[in-house]
């Protein structure tokens, strides 16, 4: 929706090069915390990694224009499949129709206790890679009217950042 104009600006866009030929990424960025992804798998199955699945592709949900794969070194093949929503995903992987998804752990958290699906947890084995940069930008389309105004909403942002939208982002994810 950013990219063909019907937002005009989004919280929580990691950078990527591609990106950044559509996007204008306001500083400051902001981290909060740890690894932000999980990668969920069911564990009323069998083992997600065992020795007769290895060398079967496994299928990995993940919402469309996620960056959460880069986060992994996965040393085997797959296949990612995208959905639309987090929702989504958990159906799939409910279902047997993937063998996993990824996606941003609070909110996946938040709902899998809301849908009581306590078996659906990250895995222990697969986690993210320490060294990756979890930054996430508020950014604006590169066509948004907001352009010229990029010191104002650099200083908003930074405003936010101190504080407000910390609190914000705690309580809701509480």
């Amino acid at each position: 929706m950013l990219s063909i104009g019907q937002l005009d600006l989004l919280v929580g866009l990691r950078k990527t090069p591609e990106r950044e030929e559509h996007f204008i990424f306001i500083k400051p960025f902001y981290r909060l915390g740890k690894p932000v992804s999980g990668f969920y798998i069911n564990t009323q199955t069998k083992n997600f990694i065992d020795k007769n699945a290895t060398s079967r592709r496994k299928l990995i949900a993940m919402a469309t224009g996620s960056t959460y794969i880069q986060d992994y070194k996965l040393e085997f093949p797959y296949e990612v499949i995208q959905v639309v929503s987090l929702v989504q995903g958990i159906e799939l992987l409910k279902k047997g129709r993937v063998d996993a998804f990824i996606y941003g752990k609070k909110a996946a958290d938040i709902e899998l206790n809301k849908m009581n699906l306590q078996y659906i947890k990250p895995s222990l084995i697969i986690t993210p890679t320490a060294d990756k940069n979890n930054a996430s930008y508020i950014a604006i389309s590169k066509s948004s009217k907001l352009v010229n105004h990029i010191n104002k909403l650099s200083q908003i942002s930074s405003n936010l950042l101190n504080g407000k939208f910390k609190e914000l982002y705690d309580s809701h994810y509480k």
